[in-house]
């Protein structure tokens, strides 16, 4: 696999969700940099008016917040919450935008871990001042990481290796054009393996992969997601948050290659047959033509 960018391949690799942060808070500086990173991070639906809030000190009763009398015993740095009041593809808009968000953070050497607000969005909406009815889908967590030292490595060389745990194999994720387990294709692999490492709600990994051949004369792919995930409970919803950042990981992998990845969301909600089940379409996915624009 050639790169343009690899330092970006390995930020995707890298990341993972950070749950006990140095006491130290952020530079101004770093917090500024996060803030013009999330409103300039690519969206899916160009007309989607995100909003990011940043809590520069994060207090009990905004953990509290996301997480109940729970969140009373975590102690966190800062936050972004990310929301939109309408709109189309809302949340997977948001989880695409905030994992840009979260592998750029990491290369930074700043890290990250996501809250979900799926349980009681407008509790999460009230407590931020946010307006009634706000999509928030999950807050970013942001601050240093006390064993980022050798941790930032390790996590790479891990995840490149062969059959590394926590996350199901590309042979599980990827189906042909009829529906049948396939062996995804040189073409896709970098991409597949980057987006499999995607951060999920409770880790329940919806995404699957579809090749559906060539469109235009570029490499094409369905990212689809399952209908029901029992990790997910009664917050299936989580599901197009997740596959947004999913997406995310394959635009930000085509990117370390210097290509452009086209995602097309007409055929987003419908249904397709994986296997023996059924599965919804988020969005179709090809290689552009040109290469990345800023690199053409």
């Amino acid at each position: 696999m050639s790169l343009a960018d690899p330092a970006l391949y390995d930020a995707i690799l890298q990341r993972h969700s950070t749950r006990r942060y140095d006491p130290a808070p952020l530079d101004a500086s770093q917090l500024d940099a996060a803030v013009a990173l999330a409103r300039e991070a690519r969206p899916l639906v160009a007309d989607n008016d995100v909003g990011w809030h940043l809590v520069e000190r994060v207090e009990e009763q905004d953990v509290a917040a996301f997480l109940g009398r729970y969140g009373r015993l975590i102690a966190l740095p800062h936050m972004l919450v990310p929301h939109v009041m309408s709109g189309e593809h809302a949340l997977l808009d948001l989880g695409f935008r905030s994992e840009q968000v979260a592998v750029y953070l990491e290369r930074m050497g700043i890290a990250t871990c996501f809250l979900g607000a799926l349980t009681d969005e407008p509790r999460v909406a009230r407590r931020f001042g946010l307006d009634e009815g706000a999509r928030i889908g999950a807050a970013l967590v942001l601050g240093r990481d006390p064993d980022a030292a050798g941790r930032r490595a390790v996590n790479a060389l891990f995840r490149r290796a062969a059959g590394g745990t926590g996350r199901l194999p590309l042979e599980q994720l990827c189906y042909d054009q009829d529906g049948r387990p396939a062996t995804p294709p040189a073409r896709w692999e970098s991409l597949f393996e980057a987006a499999r490492w995607a951060p999920s709600a409770r880790n329940a990994q919806p995404w699957r992969f579809q090749l559906v051949g060539a469109t235009l004369g570029m490499p094409a792919a369905r990212v689809c997601t399952v209908r029901q995930h029992r990790r997910y409970g009664g917050m299936q919803d989580y599901r197009w948050f997740d596959v947004g950042a999913c997406l995310a990981n394959l635009h930000l992998a085509a990117q370390a290659e210097g290509r452009w990845l086209e995602i097309d969301l007409s055929q987003s909600g419908r249904e397709v047959a994986l296997g023996d089940e059924a599965y919804d379409i988020a969005a179709s996915v090809r290689y552009a033509a040109a290469a990345w624009p800023a690199l053409a």
